[in-house]
């Protein structure tokens, strides 16, 4: 499945295996799964923002919350 391969790459990248890590790149791959439903990629989405990596201001009004997977589900 498209979404779920979208997601895996966005791991690959923010973990930085076969490469250099690039979070940015991570987190577009991790957005285009997340708003398929994958809740993996919300999950991992709530944790970079957590971290302040992929704060959204339009979904999250500025702040972070923890890595919640009811919540990230809801949010992504």
């Amino acid at each position: 499945e498209l979404a779920t391969a979208q997601c895996a790459l966005g791991d690959l990248l923010a973990n930085g295996q076969g490469g250099a890590a690039d979070v940015q790149a991570a987190i577009l791959w991790y957005r285009k799964a997340a708003r398929q439903n994958i809740a993996a990629a919300q999950v991992a989405l709530e944790r970079l923002d957590a971290k302040g990596c992929a704060r959204d201001k339009r979904r999250s009004g500025g702040k972070s919350a923890a890595p919640d997977q009811r919540q990230a589900t809801s949010r992504w």
